[in-house]
């Protein structure tokens, strides 16, 4: 998720950068795997949390690295609002539904009267989901393709589902999430990701 700089900070949003994403990778891994935990399957738990921590840490930093790339001040920072939907909706429904939104990178313009462009905004809003995508199909045609030792094809099994329901989830065309901003400014290259992440995603449940 992406958003243009505003001045309003919590004390949350003035901790250490990294400090944020750690909070975020936190309480993102909690959620996801509250399920295998409730199963006592601690396992899939540890499986769903490291695909978690990768899943989000790449999806934030490709953000971050494509806006720097194209010339913007670029940092992560937490929301606090997303922390707590986050926890809630994953403890209220014993981990069947997860708000994956804990925050967001922050772009700065490269000259305060100039804002961003449209086709820099729809570039750095894209490159998120379009990590996930990679890891996700990357770890899709590894588990359904190959002869994996079980305790290698369940790791990567999370990975694929976590990676393509973080691309999924982002890609909905509803503000703030980065598929809003994608579909506002170059709908065709939402119709793709969108049906690049669905299809394999829906696979993985036959």
């Amino acid at each position: 998720m992406t958003y243009m700089s505003n001045e309003y900070t919590t004390a949350l949003q003035r901790l250490p950068e990294k400090h944020q994403i750690l909070l975020s990778v936190i309480v993102l891994a909690l959620a996801f795997s509250l399920r295998s935990i409730i199963r006592g399957d601690y396992l899939g738990a540890f499986a769903s949390a490291i695909a978690v921590a990768l899943g989000f840490v790449c999806h934030e930093l490709s953000h971050r690295s494509t806006a720097m790339r194209l010339g913007y001040i670029a940092r992560y920072r937490i929301w606090p609002m997303g922390l707590l939907l986050a926890l809630l909706l994953s403890f209220v429904t014993l981990g069947r539904v997860v708000f994956a939104a804990p925050g967001a990178v922050v772009i700065y313009p490269k000259y305060y009267w100039a804002p961003l462009s449209r086709s820099d905004y729809s570039k750095i809003a894209a490159s998120g989901p379009i990590a996930n995508i990679v890891i996700g199909m990357v770890a899709f045609i590894l588990v359904n393709f190959m002869a994996l030792p079980l305790w290698i094809h369940v790791p990567l099994l999370y990975v694929a589902y976590v990676n393509l329901f973080l691309a999924l989830f982002n890609l909905l065309p509803i503000p703030p999430l980065d598929g809003a901003t994608v579909f506002k400014y170059n709908i065709k290259l939402w119709g793709a990701l969108f049906i690049i992440t669905v299809i394999p995603f829906i696979t993985l449940f036959y």
